[in-house]
């Protein structure tokens, strides 16, 4: 499955907002379903390589990715999980970048990701989210400065 990012509106077929069902029509029965604990009755479908987050409502909200997704994950022809170079690339793309939690959080492309710029033990992840969901966390983000950073 080969998948292209489309900031902030998640890739085709997962659109954010779309529901769990649509998800499972495409995808079968995920290898895990969890509840989540904030937001209450929020829930997360597991798929190898690809975890879907979805609000109270049922809608879809935010999608992760990791070293197991089996296919090309890529923005505007760079593969994220395979391009050393990502990173770079993905900054000239994006000047709102910031550090939270260990994650380079790419506001402007709506991206969260992990193992890009430091080593991490499971590699690189790819979390993307729709426009708004991070806003509430921004006092506690920090200046991510790319040159103090490398893996």
């Amino acid at each position: 499955m080969n998948l292209e990012i489309i900031p902030h509106r998640g890739v085709e077929p997962f659109r954010f907002g779309v529901t769990e069902a649509l998800v499972e029509d495409h995808l079968g029965a995920p290898k895990f379903r969890s509840k989540r604990p904030f937001p209450l009755g929020a829930v997360e479908l597991e798929y190898p390589g690809l975890a879907f987050a979805f609000d109270a409502n049922g809608c879809l909200t935010q999608i992760g990715f990791d070293k197991h997704f089996n296919g090309r994950l890529t923005l505007n022809g760079i593969d994220l999980l395979e391009d050393p170079a990502a990173l770079n690339k993905l900054l000239k793309l994006d000047s709102d970048s910031h550090l939270w939690v260990g994650f380079v959080m790419l506001m402007g492309l709506g991206m969260r990701l992990g193992g890009f710029h430091e080593v991490a033990d499971e590699g690189r992840t790819v979390s993307i989210f729709e426009r708004g969901r991070y806003d509430t966390k921004r006092p506690r983000f920090t200046a991510f400065d790319p040159d103090s950073h490398g893996p």
